[in-house]
């Protein structure tokens, strides 16, 4: 349902702000999340993430990649959010 997919894209878009993320890519084949140039988030945070498992990766200075296979939006919207709670975490 189109309908559906353009308000969750704006629920992660609201939820992703504050935390200066300018962009969300989330197809089947993995997920890359693009930060506005210097986010509010401490760089440090990123790294943490980045280095606590195989998931993420950075492909780029203002980018994050997240390494899954999700066919299901809701799925996809749920690991985005997920993402977003771990960077935002203290």
């Amino acid at each position: 349902d189109p309908a559906r997919v353009l308000v969750e894209c704006h629920r992660l878009r609201i939820l992703g702000a504050p935390l200066g993320v300018a962009r969300v890519d989330a197809s089947a084949s993995g997920i890359l999340v693009q930060f506005v140039p210097d986010p509010p988030v401490d760089g440090r945070r990123i790294i943490q993430l980045v280095q606590s498992g195989n998931r993420y990766r950075l492909p780029g200075p203002d980018r994050v990649r997240i390494e899954v296979r999700i066919e299901d939006l809701a799925a996809r919207a749920a690991e985005v959010r997920q993402f977003l709670k771990r960077l935002a975490a203290p």
